[in-house]
């Protein structure tokens, strides 16, 4: 009976042994990271195929609503521009980010008039890696494929729209 325990454990052991070693390969693997930007492609809202940075370091909006959605993505530090109904002082409403990141938006460089109203130039010199364009379609100051693809000839910069 004490030969069988003795066997028995000595099994148990050696499965232990085995299974705790599994895993040991005795190669150190050290992840590499891809050298240069990696980009993504993606479908915008208009069905345009565009390229961007990924991840982009910095990024501008343009359009009604373009920076709160930004902003509730969690994507405020990558701004570097706004348009101008950052720049005014006036009431909140429909614009609670600006509760918590008005003065961060006050002191960017300006895009362009709200609503869409862009100024490539000043665009470009901003120099955002991406710029997000929002607005209501069949609207004064709604937005395009049309102006999108504009904006990205003039500007040589991704327009997701």
């Amino acid at each position: 009976m004490s030969n069988k325990i003795v066997l028995i454990l000595g099994l148990v052991g050696v499965v232990l042994a085995l299974a705790l070693s599994a895993g040991c390969t005795g190669t150190d693997v050290t992840p590499t990271t891809p050298s240069g930007p990696s980009e993504l492609t993606l479908t915008d809202g208009f069905g345009r195929t565009v390229t961007v940075p990924s991840p982009p370091e910095s990024v501008v909006c343009s359009g009604s609503g373009c920076l709160r959605y930004l902003v509730y993505l969690g994507g405020q530090d990558l701004v570097v521009g706004v348009d101008s109904i950052e720049k005014k002082d006036q009431e909140i409403e429909g614009r609670p980010y600006t509760l918590a990141y008005g003065s961060q938006f006050k002191n960017l460089p300006l895009i362009g008039e709200f609503r869409g109203k862009d100024d490539p130039e000043k665009i470009l010199g901003i120099g955002p890696e991406v710029v997000f364009k929002t607005g209501s379609t069949g609207t004064a100051y709604g937005t395009s494929a049309a102006e999108a693809d504009t904006l990205q000839s003039k500007t040589g910069i991704p327009v997701v729209a």
